[in-house]
């Protein structure tokens, strides 16, 4: 894992560029900026970024995900449409309120093309993402333990669980790196940068974030990647090196469970009460109670079972239902049927090349990544700004693909 940027390529930093700008520049730009509202500043940048690599390519990378995002775009203008249907809302206010999704999606392209190019490797796309997660998760700790939130410099959005605050950090660039540096770790990587940045991305998760559905995402990935990895297998196999690698298993396992136990124990008997008792827990049943709203919309006639109810503001704003805690039941509601059809295309697409990277190399980082993005039905990964954890699936699947092609292998 490299946190410098001394020998970075120009499209390793634009990636880089892309993903602090996703991520509303890690919660450093301010939510009006220069009389602008954040979103709209995030959504222009990524409109100039889309349209300067069509003006400097002279053409849009027809790749191996390309159906995915036109999929996009026609979900997105049905969604607009029936929006103006069913709650007689202006089209291009359709439009807007998928900003967030059109913005991450479009960057897609330019992404593609520097791969094929062979301007932006896998393995700067994976430093990326560790350096991106690494920053974000320094600065809220920051916030959380240094400065506090009296005085606060991330524009983050916050509210109190157990008894102290939580800061809403987006976990996709968490999560990924946690996989990722769990298949370095497990491939015999053990620097004292992998174990330390590991144990920060865990503290975050655990103690500022407390998403409960976040835990057991992240937990999934770390457990999933270590025990799917080659070298691990192969090792244990291998008396020679079976204790040191049982340890090497042990150490990671204990590790995230110390973390747990340290001072949440309260958390994970929350986390158990919610599952038994999901009406008399206040976050899930409320989530139920949107989850029934959004069905009966869904329901309302046949074109709305087809194409989704449309993504009306004044619905949501009227009944304070929150799309991002509903997920699929969210998506269904704004897309209907021919939403939930792109979405087990999405599916579909990058389990299979997880199996695929996991048969050819002995890797189940992506493999994790990919039905991790489904583990978490309670919360939206494949829509909004939420997509960037879906992005960074995408494009570690578009750079290992096309390394195995690129070196004749058999897809």
């Amino acid at each position: 894992m490299t946190i410098t940027i001394k020998k970075w390529s120009v499209e390793q930093l634009a990636f880089f560029f892309l993903l602090f700008i996703w991520h509303r520049g890690f919660y450093l730009i301010p939510e009006t900026i220069f009389g602008y509202v954040r979103d709209d500043v995030v959504f222009g940048i990524c409109i100039v970024v889309f349209l300067m690599s069509v003006l400097i390519n002279q053409k849009i990378s027809i790749s191996r995900y390309f159906n995915i995002f036109a999929g996009i775009l026609v979900l997105i203008v049905i969604s607009a449409f029936m929006a103006h249907r069913t709650d007689n809302q202006a089209f291009m206010r359709g439009i807007i309120n998928n900003m967030g999704w059109i913005a991450i999606s479009l960057t897609y392209f330019p992404i593609s093309t520097w791969i094929q190019e062979k301007r932006l490797t896998y393995e700067d796309i994976e430093t990326c993402i560790v350096t991106a997660a690494f920053i974000e998760v320094i600065l809220v700790l920051i916030q959380f333990y240094v400065v506090g939130m009296e005085s606060m410099f991330l524009s983050i959005k916050m509210n109190e669980r157990y008894e102290s605050a939580r800061l809403y950090l987006n976990n996709a660039y968490v999560v990924a790196s946690i996989a990722i540096i769990c298949r370095k770790i497990a491939a015999g990587e053990n620097s004292v940068k992998n174990w330390v940045v590991l144990a920060l991305l865990f503290m975050a998760v655990v103690f500022v974030i407390k998403s409960r559905i976040g835990m057991v995402i992240a937990l999934f990935v770390a457990v999933f990647t270590v025990f799917f990895s080659g070298e691990v297998i192969d090792k244990v196999r291998n008396r020679e090196n079976k204790r040191s690698n049982l340890f090497k298993i042990f150490l990671i396992i204990a590790g995230i469970a110390l973390i747990f136990a340290s001072r949440h124990l309260k958390l994970i008997q929350d986390f158990m009460f919610a599952l038994r008792n999901p009406t008399e827990d206040g976050s899930l049943s409320g989530r139920l109670e949107t989850i029934d709203y959004f069905i009966d919309k869904w329901r309302t006639n046949n074109w709305t079972t087809l194409f989704g109810y449309g993504y009306a503001t004044r619905e949501l704003t009227l009944y304070r239902h929150i799309i991002a805690d509903t997920g699929f039941f969210a998506f269904l509601y704004l897309y209907g049927a021919a939403g939930v059809i792109w979405l087990i295309a999405l599916a579909y697409k990058t389990i299979k090349d997880g199996l695929i990277v996991l048969k050819t190399e002995k890797n189940g980082l992506l493999l994790a990544l990919a039905l991790a993005n489904f583990i978490g039905l309670s919360v939206t990964y494949f829509s909004g700004y939420y997509f960037a954890y879906t992005m960074l699936i995408i494009v570690i699947a578009e750079a290992k693909i096309y390394n195995y092609k690129e070196q004749g292998r058999k897809i």
